[in-house]
């Protein structure tokens, strides 16, 4: 994974930026509630109005990943072609969703609103992520081993001008989304990615009821119970991102 800060004009788009993890943008589960959040984190602070879960952060982090073209609007907004197929399949893991789990995941987060103050972002960022998902009039290349005369089509996305802000201050992190979105809790993932945020690992690594409550978790004595059993639960595939679970810490594999 690499961070820095860019500006737009570079070749492709990022995976996602820092303080998407740190400000706690998504719930820590996959299966996330109708909420007005109040978030107060060492990095910043504001409101999240919505359902909005880690499978919510794997399809947007997937969008990014598989930009096709994209281009700035006169408003602020970030306009993208992507292949759904490969976001599709990115989004699940390497296991394609169902059209029907995408339809109502891509309705989720265009409702989703936010108002957030973050460290080194210049002004409060308040609205929308997404404005907009639909069938672009681009047709997509035909897939491997299609049947012939294959007919689908692009999408066509429309970041907010609030959410964009965010491509324009904050750090920009590069990876690919399928390893996260291939565990199989909402806490591991929310973890993963708060960890992948991080150049450096503090010494003895972090704490796991730390990271918990950073990414917004650990509400109750047994919600934190049942997060630190599902961190054990996914044990095999952090390992697969190079994390490790022991003793309490999460560690970085070395070597």
């Amino acid at each position: 994974m690499t961070q820095e800060r860019l500006d737009l004009n570079f070749d492709g788009m990022p995976t996602t930026t820092v303080l998407q993890a740190r400000l706690q943008l998504a719930q820590p589960t996959r299966r996330p509630k109708m909420l007005r959040r109040e978030i107060e984190t060492p990095w910043g602070h504001g409101i999240v109005l919505g359902k909005y879960g880690q499978a919510h952060v794997d399809l947007m982090e997937s969008i990014f990943k598989h930009v096709e073209k994209y281009r700035k609007t006169e408003d602020g907004a970030i306009e993208l072609i992507v292949d759904p197929h490969k976001v599709r399949m990115s989004a699940g893991g390497n296991k394609q969703i169902s059209g029907s789990q995408m339809d109502v995941l891509k309705l989720e987060i265009m409702q989703v609103v936010i108002d957030l103050k973050g460290n080194g972002i210049h002004d409060p960022i308040a609205g929308h992520i997404i404005d907009e998902i639909r069938t672009s009039a681009i047709k997509a290349p035909s897939r491997p081993g299609a049947i012939n005369g294959e007919n689908r089509y692009m999408w066509y996305v429309r970041l907010g001008p609030a959410y964009v802000r965010f491509l324009q201050d904050d750090l920009h992190l590069h990876y690919d989304p399928e390893p996260i979105a291939a565990l199989t809790t909402g806490i591991a993932q929310a973890v993963a990615r708060h960890v992948a945020t991080h150049k450096t690992e503090p010494h003895g690594g972090w704490k796991v009821d730390g990271l918990i409550e950073a990414v917004g978790g650990g509400k109750t004595i047994k919600q934190l119970q049942n997060q630190r059993a599902d961190l054990k639960t996914d044990q095999d595939g952090l390992k697969n991102l190079g994390l490790t679970v022991e003793d309490g810490r999460v560690k970085r594999i070395v070597g």
